[in-house]
């Protein structure tokens, strides 16, 4: 079993939610991914070229990677 990675503490506010990162800045926050990609488009290429795209999962929520 392999310990969970921790999230920094600002992305607790956005917890349910997709987010585009740069660097520790939140850029963009959508309710799906295709509302975050919809901002993104929207924003400047040099800004969003170095964006990360992740899910930030509720803390009581688990999930299982790499099975099936």
């Amino acid at each position: 079993m392999v310990a969970p990675v921790p999230r920094p503490q600002g992305l607790d506010t956005f917890a349910g939610l997709w987010v585009a990162l740069d660097g520790d800045n939140v850029i963009a926050a959508a309710e799906t991914s295709h509302q975050l990609a919809l901002q993104l488009h929207a924003m400047d290429h040099r800004v969003t070229s170095r964006a990360v795209v992740e899910y930030v999962r509720p803390a009581g929520d688990a999930y299982i990677v790499g099975v099936g």
